[in-house]
């Protein structure tokens, strides 16, 4: 049974110039821009939504009224600038700490705003020198190494087991939090933690710049080739994800732990990506 409709809404532009050709060197340019808008539109009766991967109060799922493959989870309650509300009754549980909210939410959309990709090609007589820079905006991704690692006390902002914290939130009357904790294990292994807490905090942006792959080759002369039989020859290097440029302090902004799966969007202890150089000699007959 087909259990799901979705739409899919969008635009792809591409454009190739040519700024620079003479008779010995050519640079040419592609630009390939693609914004899609995704949204699932209904269920088979009776299925509120469908699971696609993750863990409890982390998971990916298809929602009506959602883009394809959201995150859902819980949070922390929030007011409506979306700043944290702190508990601030002291004889309450969790006094200047923020409120557990247990309810499940839309907490990240896995699906980049848009993408660009920019592929340069320079020839100077017989060498060619190529290079794609590839550009994502929006999207993102449950940083569970993250928030295994806070569980733990294995980041270095928890060196300091006795400093005081103030959480950037607002009080119940409004006013900015002015309540002064100390964030210990009980903490951390509850709701301070990925494992026990809420998944909002450990959702990241995944945007980033990435110099995706890199290329240089020579082909051999003419002349050469034609007294060895062969009307081509090329000698190469190449470079794969030699740099990239993002915000996100997981394994990876591309990383995804179910691998080729509808389920994207998720960093548990991930392989990070490969970086990678080949040589090699094309040739033809």
């Amino acid at each position: 049974m087909n259990a799901a409709s979705m739409t899919n809404k969008g635009i792809e532009l591409v454009l190739k110039l040519n700024p620079v050709k003479t008779k010995a060197f050519s640079w040419s340019t592609d630009f390939n821009f693609t914004k899609a808008v995704n949204e699932v539109t209904s269920l088979a009766e009776g299925v509120p939504s469908v699971f696609l991967g993750g863990f409890v109060g982390k998971q990916v799922r298809a929602v009506v009224g959602n883009p394809y493959g959201s995150i859902f989870g819980t949070d922390f309650v929030r007011d409506a600038n979306d700043k944290l509300v702190i508990q601030d009754n002291p004889t309450l549980p969790g006094y200047g700490y923020p409120i557990n909210d247990p309810q499940d939410k839309n907490i990240g959309n896995v699906l980049p705003d848009w993408t660009l990709g920019i592929n340069n090609i320079l020839t100077y007589k017989n060498i060619t020198f190529t290079f794609l820079w590839d550009i994502k905006k929006g999207g993102k991704m449950w940083n569970g190494t993250r928030g295994a690692l806070f569980n733990f006390g294995s980041v270095p902002m928890q060196d300091d087991r006795n400093r005081s914290y103030v959480f950037d939130g607002v009080l119940s009357d409004g006013s900015a939090n002015n309540i002064v904790v100390n964030p210990d294990m009980a903490w951390y292994t509850t709701l301070g933690g990925g494992f026990n807490g809420p998944g909002r905090p450990y959702v990241d942006d995944t945007e980033w710049v990435r110099l995706r792959e890199v290329t240089l080759s020579y082909s051999l002369p003419k002349v050469v080739l034609s007294k060895v039989g062969f009307s081509n020859a090329e000698v190469f290097m190449s470079g794969k994800n030699l740099l990239l440029f993002t915000t996100y302090d997981g394994v990876d902004p591309e990383t995804s732990l179910y691998g080729a799966d509808n389920a994207q969007g998720l960093d548990y202890f991930n392989m990070p990506g490969v970086k990678s150089l080949m040589f090699g000699l094309k040739v033809n007959l």
